[in-house]
């Protein structure tokens, strides 16, 4: 599924290309071009909103927002 997971490709602060994964997937990317070939160098990813039934989102296509709700202690 990560393989098919919709890519957006957002501004980094190193070397490389990074990416948001979405469409079912929530997750980040890092690629860098070595020996002429883009190579992912980091992946993380989870399923997302719609992909197990979850609650989270609203389950379209290019929902890329995290379900996760964090808590805060006062």
């Amino acid at each position: 599924m990560v393989h098919r997971a919709e890519r957006k490709e957002v501004s980094t602060v190193g070397l490389g290309s990074y990416f948001v994964l979405g469409g079912g997937i929530l997750g980040r990317a890092l690629e860098q071009e070595l020996d002429e070939v883009d190579r992912v160098i980091h992946l993380t990813s989870f399923p997302g909103p719609g992909l197990l039934g979850d609650r989270g989102g609203n389950g379209s296509e290019n929902d890329f927002r995290s379900p996760i709700r964090r808590r805060f202690r006062y």
